[in-house]
């Protein structure tokens, strides 16, 4: 390689950072070598670095590329090379959220009115190459998600994932793997309760005693359903909503951004994307037969997971997303989409899977 140039890809700033294509420019015969790779970098966002930067997203993409990149069993870009700065030891950052989750609510609740006097970006540099999957697939967003067809093909990729590595010994304590949904369940439930809550009650006029007793429900029972969704069983994409989810013109998917991953329970991934994408006019009832499409491919793959257990997973999954979309109300800055914030599309899909009538 002799040189190289750089382009905007479409879709590629978004809330948690740049993806730019790289043309590359080669003296002579290339060989097998890639004409375009992509490069992944941290958003100049400073509160939503900080907050990315807490859940560990750049360095964990970064870990899990290293390690599992090229050994997927379903389309992904394949993995070119990584480079990132060094950063404290993780035990650190686990200790200090352990204390912080110990704290009073009315302290939770007054620390988090201005996340970013708490979460600071670091200075810390990421990089990340990988394949460039090209521009003739398409993407389906919050805005306009997936077919029941489409998701259900999503599931089934997800499926072969969660088989491959079921009980892998290389998954417990790898640094690609942390926990899913929050290391602070106590401050995020205590925040979305006192405050939270009635604020998105009001910001989405929920009248219905059904749907309010949903949204109370999944705060109530938010520490035990994070811990649901961490049983160590298998690599988790942690973030397969439809904005990640690459479709041909075969119909076959591509699974993309493996920044928030996790060794944990599969029925997290099935119950994320069933949450961000299910038309909640039948939320209920179409969230059960995606995931019984999941078991059945699961179980095809000679994994044995009652169904019964991974339901329980689904909903437990969705009353997560309740809790979380209320709460990026407060700290997510930006849009999505059409400006509107994300939870607007989100929340009322993840209700609509636990039971509540959404009407549109």
């Amino acid at each position: 390689m002799v040189g190289f140039s750089l382009s905007d890809l479409t879709g590629g700033k978004g809330m948690s950072g740049d993806v730019i294509r790289v043309q590359l420019e080669y003296a002579g015969d290339q060989g097998d070598a890639p004409n375009t790779v992509i490069a992944k970098f941290p958003t100049i966002d400073s509160t939503n670095r900080g907050l990315i930067e807490s859940q560990g997203a750049y360095e964990r993409e970064i870990s899990f590329y290293r390690s599992f990149g090229n050994d997927l069993p379903v389309r992904s870009p394949a993995y070119f090379g990584s480079a990132m700065d060094g950063g404290p030891p993780r035990a650190v950052a686990a200790r200090v959220n352990r204390g912080i989750d110990k704290l009073p609510a009315k302290t939770h609740v007054a620390m988090t009115r201005d996340v970013t006097k708490f979460l600071k970006p670091s200075k810390r540099r990421y990089a990340l190459l990988i394949e460039d999957l090209g521009d003739d697939r398409t993407v389906y967003d919050l805005t306009a998600p997936p077919s029941t067809e489409q998701l259900g093909v999503a599931l089934e990729a997800l499926a072969q994932v969660h088989a491959k590595f079921w009980g892998d010994s290389r998954l417990k304590g790898h640094a690609a793997f942390w926990p899913l949904v929050t290391e602070t369940p106590a401050l995020q439930r205590n925040v979305y309760q006192v405050e939270a809550l009635a604020d998105a009650i009001d910001r989405y006029g929920f009248e219905n005693e059904g749907t309010r007793a949903l949204c109370n429900e999944a705060g109530v029972r938010f520490p035990a359903d994070v811990a649901r969704v961490n049983r160590p069983l298998t690599l988790v994409h942690g973030d397969p909503r439809s904005d990640n989810l690459l479709y041909a013109s075969d119909g076959s998917v591509a699974i993309v951004d493996w920044a928030l991953t996790g060794f944990a329970d599969p029925g997290y991934d099935v119950g994320y994307l069933i949450a961000a994408a299910v038309d909640p006019r039948s939320g209920a009832s179409s969230a059960r037969t995606l995931a019984e499409q999941y078991h059945r491919a699961l179980t095809a793959e000679h994994v044995s997971y009652d169904f019964a257990e991974l339901w329980e997973s689904v909903e437990a999954t969705a009353r997560c997303m309740v809790v979380q979309q209320t709460l990026s109300l407060r700290y997510l800055q930006g849009g999505y989409g059409d400006a509107k914030p994300m939870a607007d599309y989100w929340l009322p899909r993840a209700l609509s899977v636990l039971g509540a009538e959404i009407e549109n």
